[in-house]
């Protein structure tokens, strides 16, 4: 579990850098897991949930959050996928369990969210990241 969380971590840290300018740093703290400096010079933490497994017959993604909710966004990342959907902590109210369709996770619905969110649009919009290159070639 551990490892697939700190790869969910890496990977959201990478596409907000590759795709937003956004800088992150990996934290240890209870609670968050990324410290993001927004181009505009906003920080914001963001607490990353991960998942590689698809819910069987469900056509979802299942997250568990917990009662520590002091972070400003959630960071929901599908490693199937590559991309993950930002949400603002009072999205998640008191929810513990969310689940998300495997169609909700593609880049578009990713700048979606961060756009959303953030208020911030994607730098590379219509030519292909070196990274979605990347995954396509491994496919």
């Amino acid at each position: 579990m551990f490892q697939t969380g700190r790869t969910g971590e890496y990977l959201a840290a990478f596409l907000l850098s590759d795709h937003y300018d956004i800088e992150s740093s990996i934290v240890t703290t209870i609670g968050d897991d990324l410290w993001c400096k927004l181009p505009d010079g906003r920080l914001v933490k963001i607490q990353v949930k991960t998942s590689n497994t698809r819910q069987k017959h469900r056509g979802t993604y299942q997250f568990q959050t917990s009662n520590q909710k002091s972070s400003d966004f959630y960071c929901f990342v599908s490693l199937k996928d590559k991309a993950f959907l930002l949400k603002p902590l009072s999205w998640l109210k008191h929810r513990k369990g969310i689940r998300f369709s495997v169609n909700d996770f593609s880049i578009e619905k990713m700048h979606q969210s961060v756009e959303e969110c953030l208020n911030i649009k994607p730098r590379i919009v219509p030519e292909k990241t070196k990274f979605e290159e990347h995954r396509k070639n491994c496919s």
